[in-house]
Order: C-alpha cells, then structure tokens, then sequence
C-alpha cells in the first residue's frame, strides 16, 4: 500500500481540472473512494493499520541503499546502475527548462523521486520513470513560437490604449489593411519571434534527449529479456497465477510441496537468521496453500528482528506446534550496504529454532524443521 501515490494522484487531478466547484467533486470522490478502501483494515485492526501504513515510514530508511554513483566497466550494467541518477538528472531538467510543464504531473514527479530515494533499486524506480516520460515529451512539444499582435488593432480595446486605425490604415510595409485586422509582422516583430522560437530549440534537446534515455533504458531491458531470455519454468501447485523461478528451485519445489502439505500443520517460513534480515519469502505459503501461524506474513527489518516480536512468533510456534522453514536463497543471505545489513537483532527466534526444533527435509533452498519429539 503506497497511499503517497495515491495522495499525490488525487493532487494531481485537482490541478487539472481547475475550478472551485470541479475540484470539490473530484476531492469528495477521492475521498470516498480512500474510505471505503481503508475502512475494513480500520474497522478490523485499527493499530495494525495504523503502525503498518504510518508507522512504517519510521522504519523504512533501514532498507535505503546508497546512491548509485560508482558503474561499473560494462557498459550494459554501468547505464543500469547510473539509471536512478539518470532519472534525478531528467527531473531536474524537466522543473527548470521545460516551459510547458503540466502541472498535474508535478505531484506524481515528486511522489516518485521520494519512492525511489527510499531505496534506489530496479524496483523503486518504476514510478518516477513511469510518469516522468510523459512530462517530458509534453514539455519539450511545449512552447514555441508566441503570438504578437499589434496594439490599437482590437476595436474592443479601451481609449488611449493605442491608437485607432482610420478606415483604410496602412499596415506595415505599405500593406493595406482593413479597420480591426492584424498587420503583416513588421521585420523587427518577425526577428522577435524567430529568436522566442530558436530559444526553444536547446530547451527541446535536452527534454528529448532526458525521454531517449528513458526510453533507451526500457527498450535494452527489453531487448536482453527476448535475445537473452534466462532459463524460468512456471513454479508447481497451480495457485502461483504464472510466477516463475529458475528450474533448480522449481526442481526443489516439486519435492518440498506436497511433502509440506501431507503434515497439514501450520507452516512459518523464515529467512536464514533473523537478528539481520533482508527479505522474505511469502509466496512459498501461497504455494503450500497452508495458514501463517502468526501474524507476520512479510519478514520486515526492524519489525521481527525486534525481541518482543519473536517472542510473539515463539509464542505462536508453541500453540500450533506449527512447521519452520528457512528459506535460504542468495536474496535472503545477500548483506546490503544499509542499516539492514548492520543490524544485530534479538538471536531468541533463531536460538529456539535450535533447541526445540529438527530438520526433516534438506532441499534447494528449503530446510524444512518440526518440533521435537517430547523425551520419553
């Protein structure tokens, strides 16, 4: 749930539509629209709710990554990592040199700088990226030639604004004209326009050049998906709606499933350690088609690398006699330059797992434990 999208898409839409009476209409939709989204998460745990799309926000710098300025030699991968500076650089230009700016798109610009310095990864910069192409292209088709015209020629313009034609005036250059009609551009006026008109041209290369690159960056992407596809199969168990992984885990899954699924216990899955986490894997309980036994569905840094949140999940363990997995995948042992990777949480989840839990399966990137049989 991003609700600063959100926030920043219904802003955006009272700019565009101008109008006191207009904007209440579409601010009394959005937020109607906000409540009936919110209200069942409110009305069902309104704590939860609160600490999960407020509370977040305190939390989430652990995840941020350092600004990506160091490419390295390939030139593939070197656009890849300068492409969230690449896209910082094109905000920028598009504020300060793109005339025609729409600023409707203005709060979605800013929204999506700010996601994508939460944490500069291939993720987080979709946003921006997403709806800053269309801001440049309308600011670069923007602008241009500007239209003068002559004072005294509007009948409708007040006495001693300029001078009234007679009936028969002589425009410039000796060209007739009739009472109420715009002369041919003098030369210094045609001069004028011609320079308003060039001043356009550097404006325009910049804007388009900032659209290239991003144009580029989606097309390569592309490009290397269709002439160097790398080798997916569709993951088993029917209810993963087309995901996919690399054959390996997909080899591993088939024997861990139905394996998993034969206990019908609870299942909780893991990462490999939780006193430092980076990511989790929730799709493995969607696959196994087996409840959570806690409430921890997404392992989050700074939330069950607290204490008293893995003793709630012990807790939980101990009442379900549920099953563990540790998920042990490179994304999950991978430590990122941030405050994520040099975190020390609480060791009491992974020191229980130890002294009251057994493996019963070893496969892929799944260790599979159940609890102890009681002595005697």
């Amino acid at each position: 749930l991003r609700p600063e999208l959100g926030a920043a898409a219904a802003l955006g839409g009272l700019l565009l539509v101008g109008g006191l009476r207009p904007a209440a209409r579409l601010a009394a939709i959005a937020a109607g629209a906000t409540a009936l989204f919110y209200l069942p998460f409110v009305l069902v745990a309104p704590g939860d709710f609160a600490d999960d799309v407020l509370g977040f926000g305190g939390i989430q710098g652990l995840q941020r990554l350092p600004f990506p300025l160091d490419p390295p030699a390939d030139p593939n991968k070197a656009f890849e990592t300068l492409f969230p500076a690449v896209l910082i650089v094109a905000t920028g230009l598009w504020a300060l040199v793109g005339r025609a700016r729409p600023l409707a798109l203005a709060p979605l610009v800013l929204a999506g700088v700010a996601y994508l310095l939460a944490r500069t990864d291939e993720f987080h910069l979709v946003p921006l990226a997403a709806v800053l192409a269309p801001a440049l292209a309308v600011a670069a088709a923007g602008g241009g030639r500007v239209v003068v015209r002559e004072r005294g020629t509007d009948s409708r313009e007040p006495p001693g604004q300029g001078a009234a034609p007679s009936a028969t005036a002589r425009g410039s250059g000796g060209i007739d004209r009739e009472p109420g009609t715009l002369s041919p551009e003098p030369p210094e006026v045609r001069a004028a326009t011609r320079r308003v008109t060039n001043a356009g041209g550097p404006r325009r290369v910049l804007l388009g050049a900032a659209l290239a690159l991003i144009a580029l960056h989606g097309v390569e992407r592309q490009a290397g998906r269709v002439l160097h596809p790398p080798p997916l199969a569709v993951v088993p168990g029917g209810v993963g709606d087309g995901v996919r992984t690399d054959p390996e885990d997909v080899a591993a899954l088939r024997v861990l499933l139905p394996r998993v699924r034969a206990s019908g216990r609870p299942v909780f899955v893991a990462p490999p350690r939780m006193d430092r986490v980076r990511v989790g894997n929730p799709l493995l309980n969607v696959l196994l088609d087996l409840p959570n036994p806690t409430r921890y569905d997404v392992i989050q840094p700074g939330v069950v690398t607290r204490d008293e949140v893995q003793a709630e999940i012990i807790a939980d363990l101990q009442r379900t006699g549920a099953t563990v997995i540790r998920w042990r995948a490179p994304a999950a042992t991978e430590v990122e330059d941030n405050g994520a990777g040099r975190e020390r949480g609480s060791r009491r989840f992974d020191r229980f797992v130890a002294d009251t839990y057994e493996t019963v399966l070893d496969v892929g990137d799944y260790e599979v434990l159940r609890p102890r049989p009681s002595p005697g």
